[in-house]
């Protein structure tokens, strides 16, 4: 008799994490910078006043990011992902109806609490329940959503603001969005039944002797609270670059189209660098991959800020789809790095919430910076500096993991 294999379901879940990516964060925070000039010209608000939106985005993000391990403790990951997807279409439904601007700081905060709930955080948790080996790749190819989602809704959403405005470009948003959610939270379940019941003997058998007990624990070790400042600088300085980048090539002289392009292009490149960084990590470690995505980022800042010619743009375009990367896959595997198995899920929150943080700040200043100077030339270069520090500092947190662990061991 021949007995059929049995289907392995974390394929389906692969392809779960994968929508909740291409539709969710690669529709809801992708194409966010697209709105910064229509907006503002409509309502007549100031950019850094409507910049305060991604702020109030990442604030809250930054705060249900610090609760997340005590929510996915309660609740697990599947009703926390639930949550998040279905919150982020009702924000940008708040987005098309809003005429002031403290109507759509309302709908930031949905879009940043469903993010926080909904993005590569869950995923990279669900990738750690359910595949053993490779991760980095898989998580990577699976990040790649956002890239390949960001690329094609940077064009579509371009294209729905430039003909029939952006509050159509709001619905449209919201109605893709809602189908998508529709498909994760049928599909999408927590970890395999047999890992449940593993987990379960572990906390009821054995000691966990590398277990961070408390809030406190965590930052009496150095290497953390080198990790999380280095997170915080590399935050503050690659998401809030990508935001002004379409204004950015407008106020040098190119037309709203080709910017737009321009933002698609990046994503295009980083789907396929996110797989290449989450191999690069699984072959040559954290170490090598971070030294890549966040040197990619300095050269691009570099390059963006000295733009003179077309050709540059496509040369800024490889070097910044590349450094993207490190936002989404490379940040999870650096916390995997210094917290190990045990705690991973419970303190991988701090981490995300360190880069939100960092883009909380990070935008704000751009765009004030840009009221008073009229340019974003001098903050980018600012941010390529900050970059190679965040860089510096996490290379010696990671020096610090590996000297602690070697301590231990003897």
């Amino acid at each position: 008799m021949i007995r059929r294999k049995k289907f392995d379901y974390s394929l389906v879940i692969a392809l779960t994490c994968f929508v909740m990516l291409f539709f969710g964060t690669g529709l809801a925070n992708s194409p966010a910078s697209l709105y910064l000039v229509p907006v503002t010209e409509h309502f007549g608000f100031s950019r850094g006043d409507y910049s305060i939106v991604y702020a109030i985005v990442s604030i809250t993000m930054l705060i249900f990011q610090l609760l997340f391990g005590a929510f996915e403790k309660r609740w697990g990951i599947r009703a926390l992902v639930s949550i998040g997807v279905l919150a982020m279409p009702l924000g940008y439904l708040i987005y098309a109806q809003a005429s002031s601007l403290p109507i759509f700081y309302l709908g930031a905060a949905f879009v940043g609490f469903g993010m926080a709930f909904a993005s590569s955080m869950s995923a990279s948790i669900l990738i750690y329940n359910w595949f053993k080996d490779n991760q980095g790749f898989i998580f990577g190819a699976i990040s790649a959503g956002t890239g390949f989602g960001g690329s094609l809704f940077i064009i579509l959403v371009g294209n729905a603001i430039a003909s029939r405005g952006f509050k159509a470009a709001f619905l449209l948003t919201t109605i893709t969005q809602l189908a998508s959610a529709l498909f994760v939270i049928i599909f999408l379940r927590s970890k395999p039944k047999q890992a449940q019941e593993l987990a379960q003997a572990e906390v009821e058998t054995l000691s966990k002797p590398h277990e961070i007990a408390s809030i406190k624990e965590f930052f009496k070790r150095p290497e953390n609270l080198i990790g999380i400042i280095a997170i915080f600088l590399i935050g503050i300085t690659l998401h809030p670059v990508y935001l002004v980048v379409p204004a950015y090539l407008i106020e040098k002289g190119f037309d709203p189209i080709f910017a737009a392009n321009t933002a698609s292009a990046i994503f295009f490149v980083l789907a396929f660098a996110k797989i290449v960084i989450g191999f690069l990590n699984d072959r040559l470690g954290i170490r090598f991959s971070l030294n890549v995505g966040v040197g990619a980022f300095a050269i691009a800042a570099l390059i963006l800020a000295t733009l003179t010619q077309t050709w540059l743009v496509w040369v800024f375009v490889l070097f910044f789809g590349l450094s993207l990367s490190t936002l989404a896959v490379l940040i999870p595997l650096f916390a995997r790095a210094l917290l190990g198995s045990e705690n991973f899920s419970r303190y991988l929150g701090l981490f995300v919430a360190a880069m939100s943080a960092g883009f909380t700040i990070g935008s704000p200043i751009s765009n004030y910076i840009f009221d008073a100077t009229g340019t974003y030339k001098v903050i980018i270069i600012i941010y390529a500096a900050l970059s190679l520090l965040g860089l510096f500092l996490a290379n010696l947190s990671l020096n610090k993991k590996a000297r602690a662990d070697l301590a231990l061991a003897e």
